[in-house]
């Protein structure tokens, strides 16, 4: 009798342990790979984008955002010292106001010497005036439009000048490329911003998130179709497009054992970018149902 209970206690074990091996074999896989898989989640991110000054080098004096603050296209972030700039312009303009005196001048000059040349060309054809009279007309004719052609010249580089530290103003005051929030200031007041240096830190409204499909699913997915996210934490559904379909860096790919008979399968990244929604913060997870 107790050989028959052994053999009972042994058999109960038994089935036991076989139940708990098909489990095993035919349960799901906990790795962070077959989860990305199976869920189909990902984490949404934001795109930043370093925000410069072009070309121009200055004293920080004013800064009127703050870290974490939403701002629009074309809002004022920083202002450099203008001084400088402001002093150059002004300079510059002096010098267009007096070239183009010049100008004025050197077309009346102009004008006088041509009749007097001409005056001198009729008298030397009637024979009444000199040739030496006339080269001198003619002499004083053709420095009076080189003269105005100089300073015609002159005028469009002046002008070409102001022009370039208009524009060099307008730089120093660095504004919002697009709508966004404040990620990092790295420049306080009072600091000279070097040339070409990133300054403030945006996020931009462009959100996604991805997820890592087989090869089976990658098909339902295809470039610039609409996909419908779940996000958890606010359950709310969030439509979506797919952006990029991609394989996956190797060490993503779900590496199977020859000896199980099956061969290497390869993941693949799917990119969506979502819509804009208030509640919808970076961060949070979004699920996509394949199924």
């Amino acid at each position: 009798m107790i050989n028959n209970k052994n053999i009972r206690i042994a058999a109960v074990f038994t089935v036991l342990l076989v139940l708990g091996l098909i489990l095993i074999m035919i349960g799901p896989r906990n790795d962070a790979e077959t989860i990305a898989l199976t869920r189909k989640a990902g984490v949404l991110t934001a795109e930043t984008i370093d925000v410069s000054f072009e070309k121009v080098s200055a004293k920080l004096i004013n800064r009127p955002v703050i870290e974490s603050q939403q701002v629009k296209k074309g809002e004022i972030l920083m202002q450099l010292d203008r001084a400088d700039t402001l002093l150059a312009i002004e300079t510059v303009k002096a010098s267009i106001q007096q070239n183009d005196a010049s100008i004025e001048k050197a077309k009346a000059q102009l004008e006088v010497s041509e009749k007097q040349y001409k005056r001198a060309l009729t008298l030397s054809r009637s024979g009444a005036g000199s040739e030496s009279n006339l080269d001198e007309c003619l002499s004083a004719f053709r420095v009076a439009q080189a003269s105005l052609k100089e300073l015609q010249a002159n005028a469009k580089s002046l002008q070409c000048e102001l022009d370039k530290l208009l524009l060099e103003d307008q730089r120093l005051t660095l504004r919002a490329p697009e709508d966004g929030k404040i990620l990092e200031l790295l420049y306080e007041p009072g600091e000279v911003v070097p040339m070409g240096s990133p300054a403030v830190i945006l996020e931009t409204n462009r959100k996604y998130f991805d997820i890592y499909v087989n090869e089976m699913q990658a098909n339902n997915f295809q470039a610039g179709s609409s996909v419908i996210g779940y996000a958890v934490a606010i359950k709310e559904n969030i439509p979506g497009t797919v952006r990029i379909v991609t394989a996956a860096p190797s060490f993503v790919d779900l590496r199977m054992t020859r000896e199980r008979g099956t061969a290497d399968l390869t993941s693949f990244k799917v990119r969506i970018y979502v819509d804009n929604v208030d509640r919808l913060l970076t961060g949070m997870t979004i699920e996509v149902d394949n199924d």
